[in-house]
């Protein structure tokens, strides 16, 4: 029974770690205001359980979107390889 409770709190501490965590970078490293990066999050949180409805085939059409999206973003901003993606081709520098 400990066990399980103790798996049961290091998940719940994992999950809602990351979601200050992910939050936290969302306003210092992307500039995003707090309301903003809470609206991110929330919208991601959502999306991400919706999707599981729609299981692995959900996931596979979601992951193959991405990555045309990605291949898009890149040759809008001349990026060959993810190793040239900058900071300044994904943050609009004042």
């Amino acid at each position: 029974l400990w066990y399980l409770f103790l798996s049961e709190m290091w998940e719940r501490f994992a999950f809602y770690g990351m979601r200050g965590m992910l939050t936290i970078f969302m306003v210092e490293k992307l500039m995003l205001s707090d309301h903003d990066a809470n609206l991110q999050y929330g919208a991601t949180q959502a999306f991400v359980y919706a999707l599981a409805a729609a299981g692995e085939a959900g996931v596979t059409n979601l992951l193959d979107l991405i990555e045309k999206e990605m291949r898009v973003a890149m040759t809008l901003t001349g990026a060959r390889s993810v190793a040239e993606i900058t900071r300044e081709s994904l943050v609009q520098t004042l």
